[in-house]
């Protein structure tokens, strides 16, 4: 976080979208500036229909849904890690759906089947 440190103190202002991060920015960093939280909302009335995005990808097992950047700096390559080990100790077909950008690497042994 050194690379960052700089930047952060000589910045004019900066926003953060909640609390918990503006914190965590002034103990890691000593922030001069103006600083503000925006706080954002989530539109919670999204539907969805579960059985046509189980049909469009062809996943009619329990699963877990990873929706995000697949990259060492959002730890996918230690979720995919725990979820072969917890395959290796529970035989059951749970699958672990990712999605969104960027290579992750699979153990061969589970591509294609539950990952």
């Amino acid at each position: 976080m050194d690379i960052y440190k700089n930047m952060f103190q000589n910045v004019a202002g900066i926003i953060f979208h909640a609390e918990p991060e503006e914190k965590l920015a002034n103990e890691i960093f000593d922030i001069k500036g103006k600083q503000i939280i925006i706080g954002e909302g989530i539109d919670t009335s999204i539907s969805f229909e579960a059985k046509r995005f189980r049909e469009k990808y062809g996943i009619y097992d329990d699963f877990i849904l990873y929706a995000g950047r697949r990259e060492p700096g959002k730890n996918t390559p230690l979720l995919i890690d725990f979820f072969c080990k917890y395959k290796l100790k529970n035989q059951n077909e749970l699958k672990l759906i990712l999605m969104g950008s960027g290579e992750v690497s699979i153990p061969e042994k589970f591509k294609k089947r539950d990952i």
